[in-house]
């Protein structure tokens, strides 16, 4: 349960969204991507910098 009041400014270092970076995906064909990018696997949801995550 979060005990902070709504209004009160959240500490550095104490926010779970510092973690969270936004991502803005792209139209497109995907033909440099190909054939990593396709249909069922699209270009945003692929590893591109080997840290685990997409």
């Amino acid at each position: 349960m979060n005990t902070q009041k709504p209004d009160a400014p959240v500490q550095p270092g104490t926010s779970p969204l510092e973690k969270f970076f936004a991502v803005i995906p792209a139209g497109g064909v995907g033909t440099r991507l190909w054939p990593l990018s396709r249909a069922a696997a699209p270009k945003f949801l692929h590893d591109l910098t080997g840290s685990g995550s997409t």
